[in-house]
């Protein structure tokens, strides 16, 4: 924005020297100079709030975390960002996986699942917004083979598997003890149509 702070409307020549100055520019001086600093508090608590920071006002140290409101960031590069981690463990057969929660989440599961999706980008409020999410399954080494069931997407509490796609080769899904299955999902359209690929089973190995 363009700032609204206005200097020109205090007179820095004021008082002339060696003149017997009217005290009717004093007073008009203190009160430009009120109302500009005032917008000048103003615009600076406008900043404070919804400017990108990389640490808190009171101490430059400190991470903090910035919304940007679904504003956009556009015609750049980035360098040495990361998706945060979200994990949860499944006592019971149904989980939700919050996609507002981060693009990366295991699940270690300890009895058969059914997984749903909840929280994909509104359409109704973001037009055409894509988003992905990582799946890691991995089971208790002491567990039986584990199924997992995908159905789909929750909205106000509906679970759609009709909207649901996916990949030729995607298998009926069992987590084996000691082994990572990872799974793909992402959605354009707030989840009214899902996509899901399966991207393989893991094992641990020595190398070669």
């Amino acid at each position: 924005m363009t700032t609204k702070i206005n200097t020109s409307t205090i007179d820095e020549t004021f008082p002339i020297p060696g003149e017997d100055n009217d005290t009717s520019g004093f007073r008009t001086n203190f009160e430009q100079i009120n109302i500009q600093l005032n917008q000048a508090g103003t615009e600076i608590t406008e900043l404070q709030n919804y400017a990108m920071l990389s640490g808190t006002i009171d101490n430059n140290t400190t991470p903090v975390t910035n919304n940007l409101r679904s504003s956009t960031i556009t015609n750049g590069t980035y360098a040495n960002f990361h998706g945060a981690v979200v994990s949860q463990n499944n006592e019971s057969g149904s989980i939700e996986i919050n996609v507002a929660n981060g693009n990366f989440q295991a699940l270690r599961l300890s009895v058969d699942a059914t997984l749903s999706f909840t929280n994909w980008p509104d359409p109704t409020y973001y037009s055409s917004r894509y988003a992905t999410v990582r799946i890691h399954l991995t089971t208790s080494p002491t567990a039986p083979s584990t199924g997992v069931t995908i159905l789909g997407y929750t909205s106000a509490g509906v679970i759609n598997a009709t909207g649901r796609f996916k990949s030729t080769n995607f298998p009926t899904v069992h987590i084996n003890p000691g082994s990572t299955v990872v799974i793909d999902a992402w959605s354009h359209n707030g989840g009214n149509t899902f996509f899901l690929n399966y991207i393989g089973e893991f094992n641990a190995s020595p190398g070669s």
